[in-house]
């Protein structure tokens, strides 16, 4: 089962574990947060650097809920970078 770091929980239950895996996933390479009277909206596209950006999806969060995923990706990304930074350093490394 997946970790959701969210809001401190550790366990989904198993509904949420399926649901977060129902829809596409689509790749993206930007993302635009902008506030506005609604709350977060974060926008995620497909960009190429000689074509017009495609909009992939977007999500509007209230200022509450806001917070929650800024706490998860500090701790999904610190062990990422961990990773990356293990990988990177055995790749370059003299054979």
């Amino acid at each position: 089962m997946e970790k959701d770091t969210s809001s401190g929980r550790t366990n989904p239950t198993d509904a949420q574990a399926k649901a977060a895996f129902m829809g596409p996933a689509p790749g993206v390479n930007r993302c635009i947060a902008t506030f506005g009277p609604t709350g977060l909206r974060i926008a995620f596209l497909e960009e190429d650097p000689d074509a017009t950006p495609y909009f992939r999806t977007a999500v509007t969060l209230n200022p509450q809920d806001a917070v929650a995923p800024y706490k998860m990706l500090q701790v999904v990304l610190q062990d990422f970078e961990v990773e990356f930074d293990r990988q990177m350093v055995a790749q370059n490394a003299p054979k």
